[in-house]
């Protein structure tokens, strides 16, 4: 397998530069991808060359756990990490369609989000929800995933957020634009219907831009 050291499966900024508890250290916004590297490290699908012997036999002696991970990878789940099994693996699971985010959110359900912490209780139970989702896998005859980078939690909030706002503008362009047609004298109207046009079409560009 080509190396794709370009793909990105998520990023500690990712969940910590929108909406965040107050309350929480912001190193729960990593803890996440730190269990997923310490089980890849475990499971001996890393690539030694880019993490270390050091990091890598920390993890294996107990020593290093998933948040002091943050640092080797500066915050950043990427293939360049990971052996031709592991990206294979995490192309599949780790992708475009957050199965593991899903699997994790599943696993802690009744922990509000980010409250989740880095113990060896926390790694073993979701180290056996990546155990069977990886017999899946290897079951399914290692099926291709897509290589692609995910979008998080927190900027799916970020996302819901911008799209309120968009189209608030968008509603409040067309009430201006339609009062602007309604209403008299004429140098009022057009006032009223250059303000309307404006967030109108700054509201499309923003949409079309977010998809």
């Amino acid at each position: 397998m080509r190396r794709s050291a370009n793909v990105k499966y998520d990023d500690w900024g990712w969940h910590t530069g929108g909406v965040f508890p107050a309350d929480q250290p912001q190193i729960n916004g990593f803890t996440h991808i730190g269990m997923y590297l310490v089980w890849i490290i475990k499971h001996d699908l890393h690539h030694l060359e880019v993490l270390g012997r050091d990091v890598t036999d920390g993890v294996m002696a107990g020593t290093i756990t998933a948040n002091d991970l943050a640092d080797t990878i500066d915050g950043k789940l990427t293939a360049e990490g990971m052996a031709p099994e592991g990206i294979a693996f995490s192309n599949w699971y780790y992708n475009g369609e957050s199965a593991y985010l899903s699997d994790w959110a599943a696993t802690f359900s009744s922990r509000p989000e980010y409250t989740v912490t880095d113990t060896p209780a926390t790694y073993a139970s979701i180290e056996r929800v990546i155990d069977r989702r990886y017999a899946e896998w290897v079951k399914a005859g290692r099926p291709q995933g897509r290589a692609a980078t995910i979008t998080s939690p927190g900027r799916l909030r970020m996302r819901g957020l911008v799209r309120r706002y968009v189209y608030l503008g968008l509603v409040a362009g067309v009430v201006l634009a339609v009062a602007g047609v309604l209403l008299r004298p004429a140098g009022l109207q057009g006032v009223l219907v250059g303000l309307g046009i404006v967030p109108v079409m700054a509201s499309t560009v923003v949409l079309i831009d977010r998809g």
